[in-house]
């Protein structure tokens, strides 16, 4: 029992293990002291923030500090393997390193371990200030809503950082009276991150005017598709959640998809397709949908023949469009690494993200990301995805092991009838039933 002991003592406080193991990252915590959140943040990009909702504090009802690790959603617990493995990601190839900050409500007290020292709330426009947001609090000292935001409330503050206007949105600001770009960021109530969901539609203060707030089982937060990089920043009277980029001051958000896809010149293949399988009352209905929908450049590098057979037959056409659509709500500032979604049609779509920026769906690439809609979220890719009941019998038959069929088939000229015609049912020798039969030279 003492040798035992004596081990996770060891664990607890040595700081030269391996920190993918689990003793190393419950040791970060306890090392660390209390009312300390941990947020992980990718080396070079230090707005790619993901929020593993790990934290420690203080369990009040006890005489003596005791560490809790909780995640939201679930059961708190002394450890949590799930938040564990939350941490020490590898986002879009790079790695991450966990930084820990003070919870608000607590400071640093020198000396001592973690955050001790209570800390006063205040205002949203003096925590504004407090964190750095130089360009929206002049904007709302511009726009006169000081008084606003120091007494009445509580509001959520969706701040755009400093330098995360573009000149087209600081042109247009200009232009314009500032009010309506600081409503579209201000919600009438207190909302937490925690209580984000990917069917969270709120109204802001501008008409009626809505944003969709997403929070992702990697850690990833979102408003309208916008990366939030430094949530929960409580207020006497609201609370602020930063944002690495302003919202936009046209989105689309209030069309459907249907509507979205119909109103894009450059998608106008792919909404006739949506036509013929008969589709338009499906994305038009409520609900949430991703859409990873090919250009026209990309869907006229098909052949000839499957294009004519998509918009000609129209159970092709419905499985051809439910094989670019998958039931979610799919932000790309949440697409982390690699993973899979089914679609429509049943079929795996893979996607992840490489260190530059780019990120892959299926054989193609996210050209122009996050077209929001009323229903869902529109992407368009470089490539089509196209499912084996669309492909001809020889398209299908590429990486099967069927190499000598092929040359079979291009000996006799029939590969191109085969594509062209149908519908036929081949019955294929593999390449190792040829094997000590017919020899193809």
């Amino acid at each position: 029992m003492k040798v035992i002991l004596s081990v996770a003592i060891v664990v607890l406080f040595l700081g030269g293990l391996d920190s993918r193991q689990f003793g190393r990252k419950s040791a970060i915590y306890r090392s660390r002291g209390p009312n300390l959140r941990a947020v992980e943040v990718v080396l070079g990009s230090p707005n790619m923030r993901f929020f593993t909702e790990c934290h420690s504090s203080y369990k009040r009802s006890l005489s003596s500090p005791a560490l809790l690790l909780s995640r939201q959603a679930t059961a708190s617990s002394y450890f949590d393997q799930m938040c564990w493995k939350s941490v020490n990601q590898e986002i879009c190839g790079k790695p991450t390193s966990v930084k820990f900050e003070c919870a608000d409500g607590y400071e640093k007290i020198q000396g001592q371990p973690g955050c001790t020292g209570l800390k006063a709330l205040r205002n949203l426009l003096a925590t504004s200030e407090e964190l750095g947001l130089s360009w929206v609090t002049s904007l709302v000292r511009d726009a006169g809503l000081t008084a606003v935001l120091e007494t009445a409330g509580a509001f959520t503050l969706f701040a755009p950082a400093d330098g995360a206007l573009t000149a087209q949105q600081l042109a247009t600001i200009n232009r314009t009276d500032s009010m309506p770009f600081l409503l579209r960021h201000l919600v009438n109530k207190r909302i937490l991150s925690s209580e984000f969901d990917a069917a969270d539609v709120v109204q802001t203060l501008y008409g009626n005017h809505h944003i969709r707030l997403n929070r992702y089982a990697n850690g990833a937060l979102t408003v309208n598709c916008v990366r939030i990089i430094s949530p929960d920043r409580q207020g006497s009277n609201g609370v602020i959640h930063v944002i690495d980029r302003a919202l936009s001051l046209t989105d689309s958000s209030s069309q459907t998809i249907y509507d979205v896809i119909a109103g894009e010149e450059n998608f106008s293949v792919f909404s006739s397709l949506i036509d013929t399988a008969e589709m338009k009352d499906e994305l038009t209905t409520e609900g949430l949908f991703t859409v990873f929908l090919p250009t026209n450049v990309a869907l006229k590098q098909l052949s000839s023949t499957i294009l004519k057979f998509l918009e000609t037959n129209h159970a092709a056409a419905k499985a051809f469009v439910q094989n670019h659509i998958t039931k979610a709500f799919q932000c790309s500032a949440a697409i982390g690494g690699p993973s899979t979604q089914t679609t429509l049609a049943g079929d795996s779509l893979d996607m992840t993200c490489t260190a530059d920026g780019t990120i892959y769906i299926g054989e193609g690439i996210i050209t122009t990301p996050d077209i929001l809609a009323s229903n869902g979220v529109v992407h368009a890719v470089s490539a089509a995805m196209i499912p084996d009941n669309v492909k001809s019998v020889v398209e299908n038959s590429e990486g099967l092991g069927l190499a000598y069929f092929r040359q079979l088939l291009d000996s006799a000229f029939l590969e191109s009838a085969l594509g062209n015609q149908g519908p036929y049912t081949l019955f294929v020798p593999t390449d190792e039933a040829f094997k000590g039969g017919i020899f193809i030279q």
